[in-house]
């Protein structure tokens, strides 16, 4: 059964909160920088090191129209099963109450060396994400698809310690949260 919400436009008030990593907790994250009053945040957690299960921990229910969900990396980074990773994720959306969840993938990496091959699991926490969201009929989205390289590497310019965005690229991926947050909000409600 599809039902639609009412029309999301650019001067629809929203709120979001968060659950998310250093990517999110860090001054002049994407969430610092989203610079519209018509989104507003209202809660939710980021730290940095955060896991999926961390965040579990500290999720508190919320009932805003959106969770933005952007974890994934640490658990990519502490090698933490991906079916585990979802699992958490799913339970953060239950517990947080909000509307509907828009789930980011997991940053890109410069780090394909060590124990864990950041880079390339990556990708595969990433495909579970996309399964995801298809499965629970959630917004997946790549706020930082355009400093994304086509080996899942930072662009160069992007990141100074291969992990996390310079400012000018939240700067960037918070102009392309603003649409993804509306986006996700106007798709309440469908396949439900």
């Amino acid at each position: 059964m599809f039902r639609a919400r009412s029309r999301i436009t650019a001067d629809t008030s929203l709120t979001f909160a968060v659950s998310g990593d250093s990517v999110t907790a860090r001054p002049e994250s994407w969430r610092d920088q989203i610079g519209d009053r018509r989104l507003r945040l209202v809660g939710g957690f980021a730290e940095d090191d955060a896991t999926s299960e961390r965040a579990f921990g500290q999720v508190r229910r919320s009932l805003a129209d959106v969770l933005v969900v952007m974890l994934g990396m640490n658990d990519v980074r502490q090698g933490v099963p991906f079916e585990e990773m979802t699992a958490n994720i799913e339970k953060i959306v239950r517990f947080a109450e909000c509307q509907t969840a828009l789930l980011c993938l997991v940053p890109p990496s410069n780090h394909s060396d060590g124990a864990v091959n950041q880079r390339a699991n990556g990708v595969v926490a990433n495909r579970h994400l996309f399964d995801l969201g298809a499965r629970r009929g959630w917004v997946v989205a790549d706020p930082f698809a355009f400093a994304r390289a086509s080996n899942n590497s930072w662009g160069g310019g992007s990141s100074d310690d291969g992990t996390h965005p310079l400012p000018h690229v939240s700067t960037e991926a918070a102009v392309r949260m603003r649409l993804f947050i509306r986006q996700a909000a106007a798709t309440t409600g469908l396949n439900q």
